[in-house]
């Protein structure tokens, strides 16, 4: 029972210290726009005060009310303030009933406590329809060129997780959604994008409008950047580490005003492969950088940079997979020469460094870099190389560590490999670096005689440069003619399987030509009249009439010396169709044979020839004596008996 009461009277405290907080003095005003976005309803209004609110909608919204990072206590009241529909610390989120405000107006009473007290300091309220798709966050940039442009955005904090993003990229102050974009795209569940190289115009200002896409048509209000200018220039080629460019490091310098250095530009620099480093307690974006490399000739290196802009260097040893920060150099926010030192560097050994601006956008992207030491060096050529440093060949300026290539059958680069453009591999006397248009081929070299090879031998330009040409045509079957229905085509002498002429009716037979001989072949071997009536078949033998000895008989070639089809057997039948030519009583063998006649002399149905009984009407029903079978010896045979028993 004791618990109980004490429950009570901490619930009776709670209740006495929760005060319905009013005001009779109003800030003014405000009809909210129900964009899905915070909007600041008022940064003028006291704790004591006020504040009018129209074109409040029966849907759920979010308020918040500070002054300087305080958390305010707000009460919503209905429009004649008479009614309190929701209360509490800020942000105070309520969602509003049609009969909550049936004029769409409510009063927003800012306090500092639910105490009720109030103050003379210029709080800030803002309001926000509570959307059911939420806008992107944190829109970046990760690469900007003339041309291109690639960004990446954080997904909503609240609300659904989005199906899709939509972005627009148009030219400053365009409005999203109305077909003013310069490009566009979706990316499904993807968080970045990229315009593609070309799609931009260089030097000029775009916005990018992101919105989220939560399906079934629910799409969030559009993420408005700030202003993005494309670059006037073309990324420079050392832009990213793996491109740096070779610089040649001074020795023997006494100091930085003896070394003699170049100049350089930050301009077009687009993008890093490494984010900056914190220098000299400061951070920074690198996206401008532009990287060098150098062999370290002795141990100590002094990098020297009198920028155009507010600069940064870095010196990094390993290589572009694995950079290690040796040393940087950041005189912050100001344009001061940058200069550091590092002395313990491994002779023969590659480093690399950058520079870039310290606030990414430079005015005057220009600056002049030396690279020197004090410490000196041997070297006998004056190529900036000691053999220790790795020139292979201090004896000749051309050889040293990173220099070019040359045609000299050396391997100038010190790299260990002789270009395979210095090697003669045809063993012609050339190079392709001599100018051996083919390394391939050994007819192929400067100076080398014209052959009517569809080739440029002498590697002049030219394909059978030289050489007389005429009309020839494609002589498929070797006759010597080409075929009659070619298009003439202009080559030099003596090519294979070309002819000057085109008279040949058959190209894919050897015999059929212009002025051929005919052939008892049934062709029209000399391409001029038809096949030659001599070449028909008159009597269908399959023997030509030119080689038929008798063109009226159907025997073909099977003539005596008369000129008549041989019967041997005179029995009127030519020996081509006669089955038996040496039988004159037959034409066919028949059953019994040539020579024999189909005789069945006791009408029993079986020939002669194959009856055992020639004289007996019983077929083959004998005894073993060649007559027929008489079981009950009654004298009439078996065969004719109609009771054999």
């Amino acid at each position: 029972m004791k618990k109980i009461t004490y429950l009570l009277l901490i619930l009776i405290s709670v209740w006495s210290n929760a005060q319905d907080c009013n005001s009779v003095t109003s800030n003014g005003s405000y009809a909210a726009q129900n964009t899905g976005d915070v909007e600041q309803v008022t940064g003028s209004i006291y704790a004591g005060e006020y504040q009018t609110v129209t074109n409040i909608l029966a849907e759920q919204y979010t308020f918040t009310s500070s002054y300087q990072g305080s958390t305010d206590y707000i009460t919503i009241r209905d429009d004649d303030g008479s009614t309190v529909l929701a209360q509490g610390d800020t942000p105070l989120t309520y969602t509003f009933l049609s009969g909550d405000i049936p004029l769409g107006e409510i009063r927003i009473v800012i306090h500092l406590s639910d105490s009720c007290d109030d103050d003379s300091n210029t709080h800030t309220v803002t309001l926000q329809k509570v959307p059911t798709c939420y806008k992107p966050e944190n829109p970046l940039v990760s690469y900007l060129s003339n041309t291109r442009l690639d960004f990446y955005w954080e997904a909503p904090s609240s609300g659904p997780a989005p199906v899709n993003y939509e972005w627009e990229i148009g030219l400053s102050g365009f409005t999203p959604g109305t077909s003013t974009y310069f490009d566009n795209g979706s990316t499904g569940g993807d968080t970045s994008a990229t315009t593609g190289e070309g799609a931009l115009v260089p030097n000029t200002t775009y916005q990018v409008a992101i919105r989220s896409d939560c399906g079934s048509g629910d799409y969030s209000n559009w993420l408005i950047t700030p202003n993005i200018t494309t670059l006037s220039a073309p990324p420079p080629t050392n832009d990213l580490c793996s491109g740096a460019w070779t610089v040649v490091q001074e020795t023997g310098r006494v100091d930085a005003a003896s070394a003699i250095g170049f100049n350089g530009s930050v301009l077009g620099g687009a993008e890093t492969n490494k984010e900056a480093e914190i220098c000299n307690g400061k951070s920074a974006s690198a996206r401008d950088d532009v990287w060098y490399k150098f062999l370290a000739q002795t141990t100590e290196v002094t990098i020297t940079l009198d920028p155009m802009f507010n600069g940064r260097l870095s010196l990094f040893s390993g290589d572009c997979n694995g950079l290690s920060l040796l040393e940087c150099s950041d005189i912050t926010n100001s344009f001061d020469t940058e200069e550091l030192t590092h002395s313990s560097l491994t002779i023969g050994t590659t480093y690399y460094f950058r520079v870039y601006s310290q606030g990414f956008s430079a005015s005057d992207p220009n600056f002049t870099l030396k690279l020197w030491s004090s410490q000196s060096i041997t070297d006998i050529d004056g190529d900036g190389y000691s053999m220790a440093g790795g020139d292979c060949n201090d004896a000749n300026n051309t050889v040293y560590p990173g220099a070019s290539e040359l045609c000299d059958g050396l391997d100038n680069d010190c790299d260990g490999v002789l270009p395979s453009n210095e090697l003669d591999d045809d063993g012609d006397g050339f190079s392709l670096c001599e100018g051996d248009c083919d390394d391939t081929d050994n007819t192929i070299y400067p100076g080398a005689p014209e052959l009517c090879d569809g080739k440029d031998n002498d590697c002049a330009n030219g394909i059978d440069d030289g050489l007389v040409f005429e009309d020839y045509y494609t002589d498929a079957d070797g006759d010597g003619y080409g075929d009659a229905s070619d298009t003439p085509e202009s080559s030099c002498q003596g090519v294979s399987g070309k002819v000057t002429n085109n008279l040949d009716c058959d190209d894919t037979d050897d015999t059929v030509y212009s002025g051929a001989p005919e052939l008892c072949d049934g062709k029209d071997n000399d391409c001029t009249d038809g096949i030659p009536i001599d070449e028909m078949d008159t009597d269908s033998d399959g023997v030509l009439d030119c080689n038929d000895q008798e063109i009226n008989s159907p025997c073909p070639l099977d003539v005596d010396i008369n000129g008549v089809s041989n019967d041997d057997d005179s029995d009127g039948t030519p020996n081509c169709l006669d089955g038996c030519p040496d039988d004159p009583d037959k034409t066919d063998p028949g059953v019994c044979g040539c020579g024999t006649a189909e005789t069945d002399t006791d009408s029993d149905g079986v020939l002669d020839c194959n009856d055992q009984e020639i004289n007996s009407p019983c077929p083959l029903d004998v005894d073993i004596n060649g007559v027929s079978n008489d079981d009950d010896s009654d004298g009439t045979p078996n065969c004719l008996d109609g009771c054999p028993d």
